[in-house]
């Protein structure tokens, strides 16, 4: 009996051992495909899994990420349809939906997310002229995500998204489109001062057009007070009183010194003689004058 012992302890310690070698954590966010006799047999899902292995009964085919992932997509070339290579950078955002297709169907799935990205990019690049990709550079992320989420699908995979897509022509070009938008910056300032100067224009023509209304009327009213029979006088009131105005301006500038008055002043201004309806005081005066 005693000699069974060890041989008990043995074999306790030796099941103690296969079990701790077959007893797996999986973490979480993670599936393992776990493969019987070479075929596919269950998913093994995180929490602690007793796994019988063995080499001719069980393995694990796939240790699967199924939490969103990140995968950058480094510098590659693609053209335009007017022959100009450009470097592109992008990422993609991804989930893998069904580990079980994905373990099977697309065992290396990050290539062939990348392959999808590129070839996705390549054909809508290379259906528009080089001005169409850079007006567009905001919109290729969805555009190239729509294009390969069937795709992806296929393989038991889900397109989050697609972003960063970055477009770097070649200097030469990045040269040419600097000088092209500075010569397209300086036509549209001329094209803004050329309206601001026809507005500008416009506005002293109304101003004008108001101006001569107002004198046109002036006239007509003074003209219905006339009783001097001169029809110039109207016209020469109105550019006495301007005058009148303008010499009042110089007067009261901080600059002048003094106002000299033209010898031929009365002349100018006859157009306020006889107005009586104006100011009746000036034909009184002008007749005690006569009289004198």
């Amino acid at each position: 009996m005693g000699e069974m012992i060890p041989l008990v302890v043995l074999l306790i310690l030796l099941v103690a051992i296969f079990i701790y070698k077959n007893m797996y954590d999986i973490p979480h966010g993670w599936n393992w495909i776990i493969e019987r006799r070479g075929k596919f047999h269950r998913i093994a899902k995180p929490t602690i899994r007793f796994i019988w292995f063995h080499p001719y009964i069980d393995r694990i085919r796939a240790k699967l990420p199924i939490t969103e992932q990140r995968l950058d997509i480094t510098d590659f070339e693609a053209f335009t349809k007017d022959k100009v290579f450009i470097d592109v950078k992008a990422f993609v955002l991804y989930k893998i939906l069904d580990a079980e297709v994905v373990a099977y169907e697309a065992p290396k799935y990050e290539p062939r997310i990348v392959g999808m990205v590129k070839g996705s990019i390549r054909t809508l690049f290379g259906e528009m002229l080089l001005d169409e990709v850079l007006a567009k550079k905001g919109k290729f992320g969805g555009m190239i995500k729509s294009e390969i989420e069937e795709k992806a699908k296929g393989i038991g995979i889900e397109i989050r998204a697609v972003g960063g897509v970055e477009i770097t022509p070649p200097e030469d070009v990045r040269e040419a489109i600097d000088k092209r938008a500075a010569a397209k910056l300086e036509k549209d300032a001329k094209i803004h001062k050329a309206q601001a100067d026809l507005e500008t224009a416009r506005i002293h023509a109304q101003v004008h057009n108001i101006h001569a209304e107002s004198s046109a009327h002036a006239i007509q009213k003074i003209n219905e007070v006339n009783e001097t029979g001169d029809k110039q006088m109207p016209l020469n009131y109105i550019l006495g009183e301007k005058y009148l105005d303008t010499l009042k301006k110089f007067s009261n500038s901080e600059n002048s010194k003094f106002v000299v008055y033209p010898a031929d002043l009365q002349n100018s201004m006859k157009g306020f003689m006889g107005l009586r309806a104006i100011d009746p005081n000036l034909k009184d005066e002008n007749d005690k004058e006569g009289k004198s």
